[in-house]
């Protein structure tokens, strides 16, 4: 897999615009020019008017700015077992972003919350679409990064890959950096290259040691590899970070 690089580091979401919007959270920031203390008065009022943006942009700010708090909600309680709740509020940040893009259809952040609410939705095909018209108009990493994952769950493996492989190169150090190698993982164990499966799970669980389902499939692709001792390794790391993991269990017994 000569595109897959190991590297390590910490996640950190890039982004261009007014907004600094990722998956994981949000921070938004303005700069404003401080006018010296002896300028005129009437420059001063004038350089004050032209650095306001325009009412619609104003408005559409907000209104991402409040999808992207209904996508963050929703994930909350999606984790917590709320899953009728959380459709809900990705079902408004839809229809909130697609007002936007309605008026701008030019406004990256506003493509990005949209496709991440579609994608929790599990409307996949509709994610597929709206991903591609955004990166027609300009290449996001965020949205080349969901655009993979949707592929990958309408059975696309092959553009999942390309599109995985790409945000990569585009966002070494993105946060979804550890995903994107997990899909890969995914790919290859489910098209039988378990060699490559190996160092993509691999690479994922050394961006993200905690994840019991990772270190999980990483036993799974070293052992249909023939790595019995290291799928056996790879298997009590994932039994260790979730004690009642009943599939990690029967592997261990299937392979002591």
């Amino acid at each position: 897999m000569s595109r897959v690089r190991v590297a390590f580091h910490k996640g950190r979401a890039l982004c261009a615009g007014a907004f600094d919007v990722s998956e994981g959270g949000a921070v938004f920031t303005r700069t404003r020019t401080v006018a010296g203390a002896f300028v005129l008065v009437w420059f001063l009022a004038r350089g004050s008017a032209q650095e306001q943006p325009p009412a619609a942009a104003q408005a559409g700010a907000a209104e991402v700015r409040e999808a992207l708090s209904l996508y963050r909600n929703g994930r909350s309680m999606d984790t917590s077992g709320g899953r009728e709740d959380a459709q809900k509020m990705y079902t408004q940040a839809v229809e909130l972003c697609r007002s936007v893009l309605e008026r701008d259809p030019r406004h990256a952040d506003a493509y990005a919350v949209c496709t991440w609410s579609l994608f929790r939705l599990g409307r996949y095909a509709d994610t597929v679409a709206l991903c591609q018209e955004a990166l027609k108009i300009s290449v996001d990493h965020r949205v080349v990064e969901t655009l993979a994952e949707a592929l990958f769950f309408v059975g696309d493996y092959k553009g999942s890959m390309h599109a995985m492989e790409r945000y990569i190169d585009m966002a070494p150090r993105g946060e979804r950096i550890s995903v994107a190698y997990f899909y890969l993982g995914e790919i290859f164990r489910l098209t039988k290259r378990f060699r490559k499966a190996d160092i993509a799970y691999s690479t994922a669980v050394n961006f993200e040691p905690s994840n019991a389902l990772w270190w999980y499939r990483l036993g799974l692709a070293r052992e249909y590899a023939g790595d019995k001792g290291f799928a056996l390794d790879a298997y009590r790391r994932a039994l260790h970070l979730r004690p009642e993991y009943k599939e990690a269990q029967e592997s261990i017994r299937r392979l002591s």
